[in-house]
């Protein structure tokens, strides 16, 4: 007998199940009434924890998308509001270590995964920022905030970008620096455990990938967008050559930004998990 087999074979039209079945042994288990025990609680609780999990997901609130800034909210602003006058580099706040909170409620579509179980990557070419800006929020449906940071992020060079932040010398090592946004606790806060969408922004430089697919970023970010039930999609985004067409104006004449869109199969957890998971 296969717990999680029958599990999902006779609850699966239950909401949740899938990503609570993962958490059952998927081997075979001889049936003893101290299994049959077993199979009664455990059902119960994956109730529980299905039922738990679907009440979160339909808790989205209608309308205008509010972003929460601060650990308790104190800031409120509708995601249209979002431009590229914002001061983004506020969103940071006044020390690395010590992020800010930048919480929303957004809701998912697992449409947005790769339809089969292998990851899938698409390579393009853009010619401004605004159009990758554009793609983020018509193509990839981001929501305003994250694509106005990532326009920030790349409207400078990796230096420069950290010095706008923190107004502190940079560590000639530094590869990166990150942020979360979304349906995220803040740092070191238990009572608000990740359940929802959330993304991981990362300001790059000299990152290279993992295997021959992913693409590197010689000066760029990635923005990773998540679900409670794994990887959702990544976007890479190398802005190398504007920054040399600055320094070499007749070398690089038609600068492009590089964008590698990297869709993950559902339920796909990486390489890695997220810091605080």
């Amino acid at each position: 007998m296969n717990l999680r087999r029958i599990t999902l074979r006779y609850m699966g039209w239950c909401p949740g199940i899938q990503s609570a079945a993962r958490f059952l042994p998927d081997v075979e288990i001889p049936m003893t009434s101290k299994v049959l025990a077993t199979i009664i609680v455990s059902f119960l609780g994956i109730l529980a924890v299905s039922y738990a999990s679907y009440y979160q997901r339909s808790q989205i609130p209608e309308g205008p998308l509010k972003i929460y800034i601060g650990k308790h909210g104190k800031v409120v602003i509708y995601d249209r509001d979002f431009n590229e006058t914002f001061d983004y580099a506020g969103l940071w706040g006044s020390e690395w270590e010590h992020r800010e909170w930048v919480f929303f409620r957004e809701g998912f579509n697992a449409s947005e995964n790769a339809p089969g179980p292998e990851i899938q990557y698409e390579n393009m070419t853009m010619d401004a920022l605004e159009d990758v800006l554009r793609y983020m929020e018509e193509n990839l449906t981001a929501p305003r905030v994250v694509a106005g940071m990532t326009g920030f992020l790349l409207n400078q060079t990796f230096e420069e970008t950290y010095r706008q932040i923190w107004d502190t010398p940079l560590s000639p090592t530094r590869k990166g620096f990150a942020t979360h946004m979304g349906d995220f606790p803040p740092l070191g806060a238990s009572t608000h455990p990740a359940h929802g969408v959330y993304y991981n922004v990362d300001r790059l430089r000299d990152r290279y990938g993992e295997d021959g697919n992913r693409s590197d970023i010689q000066d760029g970010v990635s923005i990773k967008k998540n679900s409670e039930d794994g990887w959702v999609w990544e976007v890479r985004i190398d802005a190398a050559e504007f920054f040399l067409q600055e320094l070499f104006p007749s070398v690089v004449k038609e600068p492009r930004y590089k964008v590698q869109l990297i869709r993950y199969p559902e339920g796909f957890e990486g390489f890695y998990r997220p810091p605080g998971l």
